[in-house]
């Protein structure tokens, strides 16, 4: 082709006929612009389909990632929502100034032993330059201010975590009933569901302490019904951020199922 073009290009100089060798030229690079546009929008065509790809992998890894981080985060929330059970009856005693039965009222102030934290999987898109080849303008902003929603759920349960080291547990010491507490809390499975190792697992068990506790006596305890009402607090508090946080994933995951092509 390369061939054909210079003959007749040596063809028309040899003629003198240079108008025609001219327009010939000119038509030459038309030609030639028009094969560099044909190929650069070949090449875009291939960089976009390269992109859709790498984009519908990034998509179903991140729907694969934020389903398991609705799982747990709905774990925590249907733990604390025992809890929360739990405390109320607590504080439904301190009240009537009667519980139905020791190992009852031990079993529920185990819910005081569930400094519960959401711990769920997370990728620096934004560092990684991952997110910029996310289409979606809706999707990519959820995921941009995702690291700060969860920092803001962390920050609340922080406080549950640093209140059960500070002051529930300094209590639970002092006052000699942990032994009791944590026999009935390895017994009930239902509090065990956040360990990793939840099923089928004979944990070791502790018998109830010999030494004698008025748990009746307890219900006139300011210092328990005050610690108790802060658990409730905390965990009430928790569980909203909790339910926010789960409106979040959920439009992720809403977005995400739109975006994946089956």
């Amino acid at each position: 082709m390369i061939k054909f073009f210079r003959k007749i290009r040596q063809q028309l100089l040899a003629e003198n006929k240079f108008s025609k060798y001219l327009i010939y030229a000119i038509g030459e690079i038309v030609l030639v612009v028009i094969g560099i546009l044909i190929a650069l929008w070949i090449n875009n065509l291939n960089q976009q389909r390269k992109i859709k790809t790498e984009e519908q992998v990034v998509l179903k890894q991140l729907k694969n990632e934020f389903t398991i981080n609705l799982k747990q985060l709905n774990s925590k929330i249907d733990i604390r929502n025992d809890m929360l059970k739990d405390f109320e009856d607590c504080l439904n005693y301190f009240a009537n100034q009667k519980i139905e039965s020791d190992s009852l009222f031990t079993a529920k102030l185990g819910s005081l032993h569930l400094p519960l934290t959401f711990d769920p999987i997370q990728k620096d898109l934004v560092g990684s330059g991952s997110i910029q080849i996310i289409s979606n303008k809706e999707l990519k902003s959820l995921l941009t201010n995702w690291t700060s929603d969860v920092h803001q759920l962390r920050e609340m349960e922080l406080l549950y975590v640093n209140y059960y080291t500070g002051s529930i547990m300094p209590f639970i010491d002092k006052t000699g009933i942990g032994r009791d507490i944590l026999k009935r809390f390895w017994e009930d499975s239902n509090r065990t569901v956040f360990l990793l190792a939840n099923e089928n697992v004979n944990y070791r068990k502790i018998e109830q302490s010999n030494l004698s506790i008025n748990y009746r006596e307890l219900l006139k305890n300011y210092e328990l019904e005050s610690i108790i009402s802060h658990a409730y607090g905390l965990s009430l508090t928790n569980n909203y951020e909790s339910q926010a946080l789960k409106k979040h994933i959920n439009k992720i995951l809403e977005i995400l199922d739109l975006e994946i092509k089956k």
